[in-house]
């Protein structure tokens, strides 16, 4: 039998327990973190995202990403879906994060401006 064949059957007689060996590995491989710690991180963080504190993480997967640091691969906690795209999108870069922040909060100040004219 070959592997792939092999991996199919498996997976056929246990769904549930081959994605969980799946994500186990994975945890392990890419963040060197397992279920528990990273069972224990939500906790912490009680079972919400790091930063928009959402109760739900979203997304296809339905699974709350691990955020880390890039050039040291520190964990730095978990988030939920959007957040993680916008850190990602943004590239993690403190300077353009910070001025999209003044961006928005002067496009505040001048809606404030606008209804009380």
């Amino acid at each position: 039998m070959s592997a792939k064949k092999r991996k199919d059957a498996q997976f056929k007689a246990n769904p549930k327990k081959v994605l969980r060996l799946r994500r186990e590995y994975h945890l392990k491989r890419k963040y060197g973190m397992t279920s528990d710690q990273y069972r224990t991180l939500l906790k912490e963080q009680g079972g919400r995202c790091k930063i928009c504190e959402k109760t739900k993480p979203g997304g296809f997967a339905r699974r709350w990403h691990i955020d880390h640091d890039h050039k040291t691969d520190a964990i730095r906690g978990l988030l939920c879906t959007k957040c993680n795209m916008a850190l990602g999108l943004f590239g993690d870069d403190l300077f353009i994060l910070q001025k999209a922040v003044r961006y928005l909060l002067a496009a505040q100040g001048s809606k404030k401006k606008e209804r009380s004219a």
